[in-house]
């Protein structure tokens, strides 16, 4: 079903725009803030949260939006915060794209984005070792900083897709 709302997202660009986020923003942040959880491998749920995040990422950014704007920057900023580099990306897009078109609305709200680039420079040296170093002496599988897969609710031994490194681990967030 979001897979059906993501393709025909334009409705976005006519006059129902208001109607759809009234209805769709609050089950949209359902799902990403308590429905489902950051997943670490490519699987269903990790599906469903990208294709959400997704549909955020392409929402326009018009005055229609601005009664949105706080509640989808905070929803940004948790899934940023918390999630796979693959989401993180994109979240980071959406949170950029905010403070662009909305920065008076925004500008109490930059700091804990300020405190997540300043969390990832802080670890970047611990994820060059666990990358370079860590990877090169023992082939350990890529593992969330402050978590494992088994804290994610995700038993390793049954995870079928491929791993996603986390947010807060990835040169592409960095960059």
């Amino acid at each position: 079903m979001v897979m059906e709302v993501r393709d025909s997202l334009e409705i976005a660009h006519t006059a129902e725009y208001l109607n759809f986020l009234k209805c769709y923003f609050r089950a949209f942040s359902g799902i990403l803030l308590q429905i489902t959880k950051p997943q670490f491998v490519d699987n269903p749920e990790h599906k469903l949260r990208n294709i959400v995040v997704e549909i955020l990422n392409r929402l326009p950014h018009s005055e229609v939006l601005r009664p949105f704007v706080q509640d989808l920057l905070k929803v940004a900023m948790q899934v940023l915060t918390t999630d796979n580099e693959e989401n993180g990306l994109i979240c980071i897009r959406i949170i950029f794209d905010l403070l662009r078109n909305f920065r008076p609305t925004l500008e109490n709200e930059v700091q804990p984005f300020l405190d997540f680039v300043c969390k990832i420079y802080q670890n970047f040296k611990l994820t060059v070792s666990h990358f370079f170093e860590n990877m090169a002496m023992t082939g350990e599988d890529v593992k969330p900083m402050d978590t494992s897969l088994s804290d994610q609710g995700i038993n390793p031994a049954t995870a079928t897709g491929s791993q996603l490194n986390p947010s807060t681990r990835s040169f592409k967030i960095v960059t």
